[in-house]
């Protein structure tokens, strides 16, 4: 069985590190020796992962000026050489690799390894991110790098209270991901109910934060998420600051937050930083959007398939007019265009910006004014459509539910009229109140969890 401890001998303990990185071209070591030739200390590092000035100055040059002065280079005096702040002994082989992969420098010396902080990789820039502009507000977001994140959101909140633990998940990726919340702010069961299910979750290898998502989710069937989302370290700020609890990933600008409400849905990061008047009004606008998008197709159905007695006698006739020639019936019209409209859609978020900008201009107004003037589709359902695709936008969020409610309704006032269209909307709302979020209910108006003091259970 291969050795996998560290037994006190550089030249042995090196050599056990370099047998894991025997095919990796960018695996680097310098060899500090004495005048016989004998090893008397190693740095080992990964070129690319690691800051070479701060390698050079903090590690690898002190190592070399203790034993140019003669000075033996053991563990004991390692911490008085090194000047390096993060400096940790490592006791297996495998630890120190971890080490080594994520950035830090190997120190090998009589007695022991070592691994110094010297972490430096290529990142972007603090930007806003594209999904979450505001026109007030700070222009920042996350990055891939956890601990920057996690900076951003202790630079708003400067408090004790604020409790940072780190957990690390998959065997090839070791990707850290930190759970913070506020001491005294967030309900202790849903903190200790998050870590249980992360803890129990299936320890695949971990890339982005939305597979973390999927572990943690109540009800995986549900086409309403119960996790947020943001890309905002001050949404964070506010939400940890409600009760929240939240995660951030490594490698993924995106952070989670339970429990999440579906009230939240309908809330943007601008609310934040504007009156309770307007920030009102635009929640009512964006709720106003979501029911428009959803129940309106159906009621066009209901009311041209059963119950024409429900229109003017003029728009009857307009509706009938413009419907002469059609080949397809109307609910077939309703999908067909919204589906044609969410492939558009979709293909103008994938393009690049302008190439987006002139195939949704071409869509919206080409498309859909060759598709009347051929006969595909009446122009009652142009309108329709185009109302229940703008309104959607007011709330994207839960544009996956908002589409497969829309498609569910559509399709049972297809069937059974009116009475389809009340059963679906009963049972939209009994799915909605059924759901949870981490024990919270899903339509509960209040921020934090639904216990108030902390058991000692769950301490």
């Amino acid at each position: 069985m291969e050795r996998d401890a560290f037994g006190g001998d550089p030249e042995e303990d090196l050599r056990l590190l370099a047998g894991r990185f025997a095919e990796d071209a960018v695996f680097r070591v310098r060899r500090v020796e004495n005048e016989d030739g004998k090893l008397v200390c190693a740095a080992a590092f990964l070129d690319g992962m690691t800051d070479g000035l701060l390698t050079a100055q903090s590690v690898v040059g002190p190592l070399a000026a203790a034993a140019a002065a003669g000075r033996a280079a053991t563990a004991k005096t390692l911490r008085t050489v090194v000047s390096n702040c993060e400096l940790s002994r490592a006791k297996t082989g495998e630890e120190l690799a971890r080490s080594v992969m994520s950035g830090d420098t190997a120190v090998f010396v009589p007695g022991g390894a070592f691994a110094a902080g010297t972490k430096k990789w290529p990142k972007r820039g603090v930007s806003e991110p594209r999904g979450e502009t505001v026109v007030r507000g700070p222009r920042e977001g996350f990055l891939e790098n956890a601990l920057d994140n996690v900076s951003m959101v202790r630079r708003r909140l400067k408090t004790g209270d604020l409790r940072v633990e780190e957990l690390s998940f998959g065997a090839a990726t070791g990707t850290r991901v930190y759970l913070l919340s506020l001491r005294g702010r967030a309900d202790e069961r849903v903190r200790c109910e998050l870590k249980r299910r992360l803890a129990g979750a299936p320890q695949r290898e971990v890339l982005d934060s939305n597979v973390l998502a999927e572990q943690i989710r109540d009800h995986g069937f549900s086409p309403f998420k119960t996790v947020g989302v943001t890309e905002r370290p001050d949404a964070v700020a506010a939400k940890l600051l409600e009760g929240r609890v939240a995660l951030l990933c490594d490698g993924s600008p995106a952070a989670l937050t339970v429990p999440y409400l579906f009230l939240e849905s309908l809330q943007t990061g601008e609310d934040y930083y504007t009156g309770y008047l307007y920030a009102s009004f635009s929640r009512l606008l964006r709720f106003a959007g979501f029911a428009l998008s959803v129940l309106v197709p159906a009621l066009y159905v209901a009311a041209v398939n059963y119950h024409q007695e429900l229109l003017p006698t003029a728009l009857l006739l307009s509706v009938s007019k413009s419907r002469q020639g059609v080949p397809f019936p109307t609910v077939l019209e309703l999908l067909l265009l919204l589906g044609a409209f969410d492939v558009l859609r979709e293909a103008s978020l994938r393009s690049p910006g302008s190439v987006g900008q002139a195939l949704s201009v071409v869509g919206t107004l080409i498309i859909g004014q060759a598709a009347v003037e051929a006969k595909f589709v009446s122009a009652p359902v142009v309108i329709i459509v185009a109302l229940a695709g703008t309104t959607s936008m007011l709330a994207t969020a839960v544009t996956g539910a908002l589409i497969a409610a829309r498609t569910a309704l559509i399709v049972l006032t297809a069937l059974f009229g009116l009475p389809g269209f009340a059963a679906g909307c009963l049972m939209g709302a009994a799915h909605l109140v059924s759901l949870d979020s981490v024990g919270v209910p899903y339509l509960s108006l209040r921020r934090t969890a639904a216990g108030d003091a902390p058991d000692a259970a769950v301490r």
